[in-house]
């Protein structure tokens, strides 16, 4: 082997060192299971990396079903930290055409349609 050869054999292992996908590998290695965002949620990272929020895999694993852009997931205790199914259940964006409500008086959940006001 000469030196010309020699050296683009080096030079092809360390691009192959520094190359993109082997950075990710490397990041994804280093990174933890689960991370806490300064907002309070609790995230953990799928298979290409992306973090995604560990209540909605939860939620999306007890339906069965992903869930609808109008559907949001509701914490009970309040605490965003607190990932435990019986602590989620599943609420509707405020401004969509479903929204939950609850009787004040009866305590039955249902769902209302927003409509203009009549004249």
């Amino acid at each position: 082997m000469n030196k010309a050869q020699e050296i683009l054999a080096r030079t092809a292992k360390l691009l192959d060192e520094i190359s993109p996908s082997k950075q990710r590998e490397e990041r994804k290695k280093q990174r933890q299971k689960e991370v806490h965002n300064g907002q309070g949620y609790v995230y953990t990272y799928d298979a290409d990396g992306k973090p995604i929020p560990k209540s909605k895999i939860l939620m999306e694993k007890k339906l069965g079903r992903p869930l609808h852009k109008h559907e949001v997931i509701v914490y009970l205790d309040g605490d965003r930290r607190n990932c435990e199914i019986e602590n989620l259940d599943i609420g509707f964006k405020q401004n969509s055409p479903k929204s939950a409500w609850k009787c004040d008086h009866c305590g039955t959940v249902g769902e209302f349609s927003l409509r203009p006001a009549s004249e």
